[in-house]
């Protein structure tokens, strides 16, 4: 139903107060980033699946880049997309592929190197890296809750992780730093990337170089074991589905929102991780773990509410400075 018509002589009354929520294009970017985070989590559970079920990384990783190059290829000729790419972000978009390349290298080569929670512990310094970097180059700047938050979730994944500094090996350290420092990076770049080409594309391509950027990787770890038992496969072939979504969701995401925002949301995949081990691999944790998951939740609670309200108040504010003109 239409709004009745504002007499020249009787001016627009001044809009009412907003209520303090976060537009439509805001909550359905903080949906896909909780989407895009859960099923990365999910995903480190299954390569476990599939690792007790024969399978190494070279194995998995492969699959999982090889099948979101074929899904996404599909999807990009079904929606009658153009596979060229516009020069402008030919340089952003190579960047993210080598970005995400160095991710899963870097990741998985430190786990070789130190204990797999303190690599997760410094991997994810990633999300404090986009919330002091975006500042900088011109990017949205977080929000006074944001600034508690990150260091609150970062404390609280410490707790969750339980990382042991016992074992400190260099080459481990520098592996994990340039997995958060790449991924800090897809972080910042990816927005421009997926705001002038396209989220499937942008997929697609990631997808296809990975894969072609593993072969010298599988070489030099011996080749590729496939799983020697049903729950292995279902497993490894879980991780390359949970994977590409994870992916669309997380570009779509850096799409409608900012990329501190998304990476502070991002600490939900090991809590996530962690949740999944203990159903599907009967792992139990200590109450000091479940604290710390507690806390990276109340940050993260914290910080959306925290958005909200900014931006609310920022769109009351634009109301208010526009003054209600007459219609003829």
């Amino acid at each position: 139903m239409s709004d009745p018509p504002i007499s020249p002589e009787f001016p627009a009354a001044p809009p009412g107060p907003k209520k303090a929520t976060p537009g439509p294009g805001a909550r359905r970017g903080l949906l896909l980033a909780v989407v895009g985070a859960s099923f990365y989590g999910i995903t480190i559970v299954l390569a476990g699946v599939a690792y007790e079920g024969g399978a190494n990384v070279g194995a998995v990783l492969e699959l999982r880049f090889l099948v979101t190059a074929a899904v996404l290829a599909a999807v990009v000729r079904l929606k009658r997309r153009s596979f060229a790419v516009p020069r402008r972000v030919r340089l952003p978009i190579a960047g993210v592929c080598l970005g995400m390349f160095s991710v899963a290298v870097g990741y998985l080569g430190a786990i070789v190197f130190i204990p797999v929670s303190l690599t997760v512990l410094i991997f994810y310094t990633y999300p404090l890296l986009v919330a002091g970097t975006a500042p900088l180059i011109g990017k949205t700047r977080p929000t006074r809750a944001q600034i508690v938050a990150f260091p609150v979730a970062f404390a609280g994944l410490a707790l969750a992780l339980g990382a042991s500094f016992d074992i400190l090996n260099w080459q481990g350290v520098s592996l994990a730093v340039l997995a958060a420092v790449s991924a800090a990076y897809v972080f910042i770049v990816s927005p421009r990337a997926v705001a002038e080409y396209d989220v499937f594309g942008i997929s697609f391509y990631m997808g296809l170089s990975n894969a072609v950027l593993m072969v010298p990787v599988i070489i030099a770890i011996g080749g590729i074991e496939l799983p020697s038992t049903p729950g292995g496969w279902a497993g490894m072939i879980g991780v390359s589905v949970f994977f590409v979504c994870a992916v669309m969701a997380m570009f779509a995401a850096l799409e409608a929102i900012d990329a501190t925002t998304t990476a502070l949301v991002f600490n939900l995949e090991p809590v996530v991780a962690i949740a999944g081990a203990a159903v599907l691999l009967g792992e139990r944790f200590s109450p000091i773990q479940i604290a710390g998951v507690a806390l990276v939740i109340g940050a993260l609670m914290l910080a959306t509410l925290g958005r909200g309200r900014v931006a609310a108040s920022t769109a009351a504010a634009n109301d208010s400075e526009s003054p209600g003109s007459p219609r003829p």
